[in-house]
């Protein structure tokens, strides 16, 4: 399957204009801006990878093609010159895949912070705030009870209730299986005709223990057997049944969400999906530049 063609359109345009003209202090807006300017600049990034993340999947779907070919119609021959270039380049194909799969990974998760200070200068005037240093503080902020009367309501509600895919798809992922990843081990890609390629890493694990974590996984599973659609279809092996219940984390409690990483970190897995994390974020965008301009837009 071909990653599809997506815009990355700047969701938060409007609020530039808005935000100097209705919200931001004349001293404060030359760091307004070079924020703005930080942010579109990442977002220009973010688009770029997913390009090059587009071409690297032809170029890996073409090899495999080729590679399947090779293997049919010379087990017994000689490879043309050609041939055999061809099979040098896989690697070379396959690392860059890894390493721009990698990087979409990186630099989604910088544009969310970036994102997050620019409500340093959008929530001015409202009190008690969230952090504006990082995504996930900023997260977390609107669960403590410090969070309470808050006067945007709807951006808190929001953030309690549409950002778990923050945690489950995009920040432990780039923290365990990429920046500090310190125990896991390509092992290749996982492709077919009906779902997105992704790459999946595994780790040496102690036997013994292999069968506690499955139980968990296997109690986690009937717990949520008719809460979640679907699930009773998934094949119960760690891989598949940690990647669905990622994929549904706001249906899953916070501490089975805990357990789940635990596993995770434990067994490895198939990195995110990246249609379905990169659809998160702009949503994500669209409502963070929609709520804001609203809420400055003059009042009739």
């Amino acid at each position: 399957m071909h990653l599809p063609e997506l815009e990355w359109n700047d969701s938060l345009a409007d609020i530039y204009t808005s935000g100097k003209r209705n919200a931001i202090d004349l001293k404060m807006s030359i760091e307004f801006d070079a924020a703005c300017s930080r942010y579109r600049q990442k977002l220009s990034h973010v688009s770029m990878i997913w390009d090059r993340l587009r071409a690297d999947i032809d170029a890996e779907e073409k090899q495999v093609k080729f590679l399947s070919f090779v293997t049919k119609s010379k087990t017994a021959g000689k490879l043309t010159t050609k041939e055999a270039k061809t099979l040098e380049e896989h690697t070379r194909i396959f690392e860059t895949l890894y390493l721009d799969y990698e990087d979409f990974l990186i630099h989604s998760r910088i544009l969310m912070d970036r994102v997050i200070f620019l409500t340093k200068f959008l929530m001015r005037g409202m009190g008690n705030r969230p952090k504006t240093t990082g995504f996930t503080q900023h997260r977390e902020w609107f669960f403590k009870a410090t969070s309470k009367g808050f006067p945007d309501e709807v951006y808190a509600k929001y953030m309690r209730e549409s950002t778990e895919w923050f945690e489950t798809l995009l920040r432990s992922y780039r923290n365990e299986f990429v920046v500090h990843d310190t125990r896991f081990n390509m092992f290749g890609v996982m492709s077919g005709p009906s779902h997105t390629p992704r790459l999946w890493k595994t780790r040496y694990v102690d036997m013994t223990k292999w069968d506690s974590h499955l139980k968990m996984l296997i109690t986690l599973r009937d717990k949520y057997l008719n809460k979640i659609p679907g699930l009773d279809t998934v094949s119960v092996n760690l891989y598949d049944l940690v990647d669905f219940l990622d994929s549904h984390s706001s249906t899953i409690n916070p501490e089975d969400l805990h357990t789940l990483r635990e596993i995770r970190v434990f067994v490895g897995g198939k990195l995110p999906d990246l249609v379905e994390l990169a659809e998160h974020i702009q949503k994500f965008l669209l409502f963070f530049g929609t709520h804001f301009r609203d809420a400055m837009s003059p009042k009739a």
